[in-house]
């Protein structure tokens, strides 16, 4: 054939050529791969299934999920040792090790001698534990399954022996009915797995055994599988029954206001909990398919005692949960949580006597919502000429959001407002921005707003397909209202809000504090200082102003006011806010060391927060609830980032 000699130049015109040509090859295999994964979905859910449940996967494992057959378990479990002080443990799965802190101990079914287990508790007492967990299961992945039997078997004569040689206070961490009963006769001084109480007559058993329970995770509400307890229609009316009793204590005529997101098992729980409010005297008030900042206005406006929202935010459907607001519209406070967990434990009550009066009834308070989010904009607000696209996540704003919006004059394509009581959260919302980012693009919207299952947070999207996070959000806040001179205090982010953002805000000249993760923590802030102001780079913005929780409706409605107000777009908002690079490593821990307080960690974190010389961030922590070391790291130089990172996290392994 004829040679054709190169050339070391090319034209502008050819390298555009080429330039579309590249373009052209990588939408053709985007668009494949992205029908290759919706054509898998399923499989692919059941591939993530099986590694959460057996955190690898075996190549039979894999033929199974191609061939559309239930996963057969691994065939063989790894075995470790890990060091508790000077002797050694046998662990059946070395990535699911025990969880120790300070201040508890759990051996989690993995001590296989009596001997070592009390050898443990013993040295964690002397290390300052005030309480010894004990659990004969576990139920983290990977763990293996035990029975009633043997779970009886290791958990019993482990009680018997602390209870026997130690004073401290023993908790027994069981969801099995013969269990509890038997450790009640040893002596334990709590229970602390309410699966338990489920069961029949098992309060009936406890009442006077002056056994303290512990109501789990119910300082952020309760949440779980609907059919496992707690989250069952039996656990509800006796929850119901204990709220009512705290409730009735401060007031002679009470309302609860009850709403729900869209799962299936939301009305089921509500008719239960309403069931146990009832037989308590209590009134109440059911709201329907309602986002959960709705309820915290709504319980205000009825001037009810108290409001609860059945849902699990972003979790998927087969979840569910409560959470508890006060007659304030704020989170329950702790001596009300603590009331009705001490009510719960000396709850006594059989099935027959659950006959009581209807004291509830049916409303639909949409409309006193709506006008309550309008009445935090301006009147004039006018969003005509916007083009919006809303993903609702098959969630509970998945009527009002579009609504609104439509009403206030924007162009609003909603996608994902189809909720069965099965899709909410499922691959959309804020757990998942692509297909709104792609709907944005698709329709050459001005913006894109996500919201999460119960619509307490938000993401939102520019037109050119930009992630705008809660970080972000609370910026633009901030700085339209010094723009307009209504801006006074400082503002609350919490340990994960990105320095980007504490840099943006000193320029403005705002102060700056970090609350604990969580929107409770960031509210206990703001009130402590007498700021207005908070959010979570997850979504959650909070503006006490308007709430006194979370509302990703109503924190939605103030961008859209400050870009029409502006005649701008949101990318140009964040022009004045640039996240910085930041990396996240954890470290495992094979002992109960802490090298957090070695002078080696020490050193070669001073010396990585001197190389950031102010321009960055350092955080290492202890997680509370894995036996691991946390490292963060934030600075204006990626590459810098990442050395540092790992650089720490060496040490950190050396001194673990």
């Amino acid at each position: 054939g004829r040679s054709v000699a190169k050339s070391k130049h090319i034209s502008d015109k050819t390298a555009c050529i080429i330039d579309q040509e590249i373009r052209a090859l990588i939408e053709k295999n985007y668009l494949r791969a992205r029908k290759l994964i919706l054509e898998n979905i399923d499989i692919l859910h059941a591939m993530k299934d099986a590694l959460m449940q057996y955190e690898t996967i075996q190549a039979y494992q894999i033929d199974d999920l191609m061939n559309r057959k239930p996963v057969r378990p691994p065939s063989d479990w790894t075995e470790a040792k890990t060091k508790t002080e000077n002797s050694t443990e046998r662990l059946e799965n070395h990535n699911q090790s025990n969880i120790i802190n300070k201040n508890s101990f759990s051996d989690g079914g993995k001590f296989i001698h009596m001997k070592k287990a009390i050898h443990h508790a013993r040295f964690m007492i002397q290390s300052g534990a005030k309480i010894i967990d004990v659990g004969g299961e576990s139920s983290r992945p990977g763990a293996k399954r035990v029975s009633e039997s043997e779970e009886s078997d290791r958990v019993i004569p482990v009680v018997e022996q602390i209870l026997k040689k130690f004073r401290v206070f023993v908790s027994v961490n069981t969801s099995h009915l013969s269990i509890m009963q038997e450790c009640i006769k040893l002596g334990v001084h709590i229970i602390n797995d309410i699966r338990s109480f489920a069961e029949c007559n098992s309060l009936d058993d406890i009442i006077n055994s002056n056994v303290m329970i512990c109501l789990m995770h119910m300082q952020d509400g309760i949440r779980g599988k609907f059919g496992i307890n707690p989250i069952t229609a039996e656990f509800f009316i006796q929850l119901g029954i204990a709220t009512g009793n705290v409730l009735c204590k401060n007031c002679t005529s009470c309302i609860v206001v009850i709403g729900n997101d869209t799962r299936e098992s939301g009305p089921i729980l509500k008719s239960a909990l309403a069931a146990g409010l009832s037989c308590s005297g209590i009134s109440s008030l059911l709201i329907g398919t309602i986002p959960t900042p709705a309820i915290s206005y709504l319980t205000k406006f009825f001037r009810a005692e108290a409001g609860i929202s059945i849902s699990a935010s972003h979790n998927p459907f087969y979840d569910n949960g409560v959470k508890f607001f006060s007659k304030s519209g704020k989170k329950l406070p702790k001596t009300i949580e603590k009331d009705i967990e001490q009510e719960l434990s000396k709850l006594s009550y059989k099935k027959n006597n659950l006959l009581c009066q209807k004291k509830y009834q049916q409303t639909n308070a949409i409309h006193q919502y709506l006008k309550f989010c309008e009445s935090t904009v301006p009147r004039d607000l006018n969003l005509t000429g916007l083009n919006i696209v809303v993903d609702c996540a098959h969630g509970a704003t998945y009527q009002i959001a579009p609504t609104l919006l439509r009403k206030l004059g924007a162009k609003v394509t909603a996608i994902s407002c189809q909720p069965n009581g099965i899709n909410i959260n499922h691959e959309c919302g804020t757990t998942n921005i692509f297909p709104l980012r792609h709907r944005v693009l698709e329709e050459k919207a001005d913006l894109g707003i996500a919201y999460d299952g119960d619509g307490d947070r938000l993401i939102m999207i520019d037109h050119l397909g930009n992630v705008v996070d809660g970080d972000q959000i609370l910026y633009i806040l901030v700085r339209d209202k010094i723009k307009n001179k209504k801006f006074h205090g400082g503002v609350v982010g919490t340990l994960m809000s990105n320095m980007g953002l504490e840099i943006a805000l000193k320029r403005l000249g705002v102060p700056f504090l970090r609350s604990h993760i969580g929107d409770r923590y960031i509210l206990k802030t703001l009130e402590e200082n007498g700021w207005t102001i908070g959010a979570e780079n997850s979504g959650h913005i909070i503006l006490l102003e308007h709430s006194s929780t979370g509302d990703a409706i109503i924190a939605g409605l103030q961008i859209l006011s400050i870009i029409v107000h502006n005649n701008t777009t949101l990318k140009n908002l964040c022009s004045g806010i640039q996240l910085l690079p930041q990396i996240l490593i954890n470290v495992q821990l094979n002992k109960q060391s802490n090298p957090l307080k070695s002078n080696a960690v020490k050193r070669v974190s001073a010396v990585a927060k001197k190389t950031l010389a102010g321009n960055g961030r350092i955080l290492l922590r202890k997680s509370g609830t894995e036996p691991l070391v946390r490292i963060m790291v934030e600075g204006t130089e990626a590459t810098k980032v990442i050395k540092l990172a790992y650089h720490i996290a060496t040490i950190v392994k050396s001194e673990r």
